[in-house]
C-alpha cells in the first residue's frame, strides 16, 4: 500500500503481510513494515485484533510515534495514534493500495 499525502509533504510506503503463523490465543499475525522518506521508519510483527484491525501498543520506532493502529478498508488502509500525535515525521496517513 502507498500512502498519498499533499504536494511537497513527505511520502511514505506501507507493506503489510498476514503472515500464515498464528498467535498464541488463535490470531492472524502481520508483519509491518513503513518506509518513510526512503528509510525504514517502523517494522514490527503483531496479532491482528480482527479481521480489519492491527493495533501496535510497543513500536519499535522512535518513541516521538508512540503506540498507533491499523485500520484495513477495501482499497486503503489509515494509520492514527492511540495517544498524542505524532511529530512532523509521524507515521500517520491514509495509504492507498497499490496493483
Amino acid at each position: 500500500m502507498r500512502r498519498r499525502w499533499a504536494p511537497n509533504r513527505h511520502d511514505a510506503d506501507l507493506d503489510l503481510k498476514i503472515l500464515p503463523d498464528r498467535d498464541a490465543n488463535g490470531k492472524e499475525v502481520t508483519q509491518i513494515t513503513l518506509t518513510l522518506k526512503s528509510i525504514v521508519a517502523e517494522q514490527v510483527t503483531v496479532p491482528m485484533e480482527n479481521e480489519n484491525l492491527i493495533v501496535v501498543r510497543e513500536p519499535q520506532a522512535s518513541a516521538k510515534n508512540g503506540a498507533y493502529h491499523v485500520q484495513l478498508m477495501k482499497g486503503f488502509a489509515a494509520i492514527g495514534y492511540n495517544g498524542e500525535l505524532g511529530t512532523e515525521d509521524s507515521l500517520m496517513g491514509m495509504y492507498v493500495k497499490r496493483q
